[in-house]
């Protein structure tokens, strides 16, 4: 027996769904080659803009990324069915429905965790 039928679920979802007070758009992680021959990673393009959630953390979390050990700046919520991967890069644009006067830019720290009602990523704050 499941612990949560159908309507449960869908509300717990629609609740979620109404708790994305803020959009942000996925920049898709991509190589180019660089001047010498080298890869040079970037992100070139974007989705177009989506409600999220940002929680900022503030216990700063380490977290593997590749070799190094990075913090873990903030958690994003994303709706189910995203398509994300852990190259990509997140730009906050809004916070609680207002413009950001400067985008905030984030990588993706870890898998992106995909739970009964959204998506759930690590961030670490970008260095452009």
């Amino acid at each position: 027996m499941s612990l949560l039928d159908a309507r449960a679920l869908a509300d717990m979802r629609a609740a979620q769904a109404d708790a994305f007070w803020d959009s942000c758009v996925l920049l898709y992680h991509s190589i180019s080659q660089g001047e010498t021959g080298q890869a040079v990673p970037s992100w070139p393009t974007a989705s177009e803009a989506i409600a999220c959630r940002l929680v900022p953390q503030g216990g700063r979390e380490q977290r593997m990324k590749g070799n190094v050990f990075v913090t873990v700046d903030a958690r994003l919520r994303l709706p189910l069915g995203t398509a994300i991967d852990m190259r990509d890069r997140i730009r906050i644009t809004h916070r609680h429905g207002e413009a950001l006067d400067t985008p905030q830019e984030y990588d993706i720290v870890g898998y992106p965790e995909e739970g009964a009602s959204a998506i759930t990523i690590g961030l670490h704050e970008a260095t452009l």
